[in-house]
């Protein structure tokens, strides 16, 4: 499974190596929707969006081996059906729309690329405009992975391979970096009751960063691991980063206290996806 999506009807739908399909968690069926690249064995999906009249969006990459520009983005219509938009991707990433739905990101996170864009997108046609360049990520440390969009039109993207999230501005101006302390964050999104906590999930196998990495660097490769970030946004310039989830006994082992906080200045709203 590469990305996923609530169903508005229940269940789940899955960007996968073998394409779209349904997914019902209780019940553990799944339903074939389309392979778009059945004929490319050694493609995979990987980063997906929803947009705002709920059409799934997602990228594929190639799975392993040389690198090639081989990834493609894809649109799933409520209906089923499957539309191809944009090739010559080496890893498709940072799918995510602005919350009037009239804008589009998407980036590619290649150490040759590492490049985010913004295009003008028709929300009634589901139909993106020309890409123009957002942000070039190879001014700060991390490369583009995963990305969302808060309710004031800033792009967080999650640096990986350099421990750090990113809030840019609508004009991709960075407002804010958060320290991560893992190397390797790789999607951000907003949740909890007011949508004021920041999820961030981590790709297994980088390296721990501060004085807990330094002590526990015996403890590595490390597994993926899903963080959240209580930024409460205008109420304080604190934020609360945690360790929780996927790992219970490894957070014990490497994080006795399993909290760790960062500071940053925070002077907005609450932000939502």
């Amino acid at each position: 499974v590469g990305c996923l999506a609530l169903r508005a009807s229940g269940g789940l739908v899955l960007a996968t190596q073998s394409g779209f399909c349904t997914f019902d968690p209780e019940t553990g069926a799944c339903g074939k929707i389309c392979d778009p690249e059945a004929h490319l064995p050694e493609n995979r999906f990987n980063d997906g969006a929803t947009d705002n009249n709920g059409r799934f969006w997602a990228g594929t990459m190639k799975i392993g081996g040389s690198p090639t520009p081989g990834g493609a983005f894809y649109r799933l219509d409520p209906d089923g059906s499957v539309t191809f938009w944009k090739g010559g991707i080496y890893t498709t990433n940072g799918l995510a729309f602005s919350p009037d739905g009239r804008r589009m990101y998407f980036s590619d996170s290649h150490p040759k690329v590492r490049k985010i864009w913004v295009c003008d997108y028709d929300s009634d046609t589901g139909t993106p405009g020309a890409p123009s360049l957002f942000f070039d990520t190879k001014v700060v440390s991390g490369r583009p992975d995963g990305g969302t969009v808060d309710r004031e039109g800033c792009y967080w993207q999650a640096g990986v391979g350099g421990g750090q999230i990113y809030r840019l501005s609508p004009e991709g101006k960075v407002l804010m970096s958060i320290d991560m302390p893992i190397e390797k964050p790789s999607k951000p999104m907003f949740g909890g009751p007011n949508l004021d906590v920041l999820y961030v999930t981590s790709i297994g196998g980088g390296r721990l960063r501060g004085e807990i990495g330094q002590r526990q660097a015996v403890c590595l490769p490390l597994p993926g691991w899903a963080f959240k970030a209580c930024l409460r946004l205008g109420l304080t310039d604190e934020v609360n980063l945690a360790s929780i989830l996927l790992d219970e006994s490894a957070s014990k082992q490497l994080y006795p206290s399993n909290l760790v906080f960062y500071h940053a200045n925070c002077n907005t709203d609450p932000p939502h996806s």
